[in-house]
């Protein structure tokens, strides 16, 4: 695709609040670094269980802020080793044609180019689904993904 791969120069803020990161999911382009914060007022840790990317278990405290960086497309799942219930996920991608849903399912890409693509969604539960999908000049695609329910 023809869009560069643009890094955010404010680094996306995923925080520990009431025992929970905020938010559950994000999205990056690889090379972004991910600010992580602890919100609460007791320790808390940062646990990536990553493969591409460096896997790092750091220890935090109230306030505490830590940049990480992201270099390799993977789906890590982050995790907080003091509070079992605490978990979160980071989908770093090579290219910068994402979004992430809304609480009813929808999203928006813009200004992707004209051409044939494979599209993909991503569930922590489900799965990725996957189609092909054409993107006209000047025109609405609508694409619709169904999980079946087994």
């Amino acid at each position: 695709m023809g869009k560069k791969k643009i890094i955010p120069s404010v680094h996306p803020i995923i925080d520990q609040q009431n025992n929970n990161f905020i938010p559950h999911v994000i999205a990056i382009v690889s090379g972004t670094t991910v600010d992580f914060l602890n919100g609460d007022e007791q320790m808390h840790n940062i646990h990536t269980r990553s493969t591409r990317n460096q896997p790092f278990n750091l220890g935090t405290t109230y306030k505490q802020r830590i940049g990480e960086k992201f270099d390799y497309p993977e789906i890590i799942k982050l995790t907080c080793d003091l509070h079992k219930q605490a978990y979160a996920w980071i989908v770093v991608l090579d290219q910068p044609y994402f979004d992430s849903t809304d609480r009813n399912g929808y999203f928006e890409i813009c200004d992707i180019p004209p051409g044939t693509y494979t599209f993909q969604v991503w569930h922590e539960e489900l799965g990725k689904l996957e189609k092909e999908v054409t993107v006209h000049p000047k025109e609405t695609t609508t694409i619709e993904f169904v999980y079946s329910q087994n």
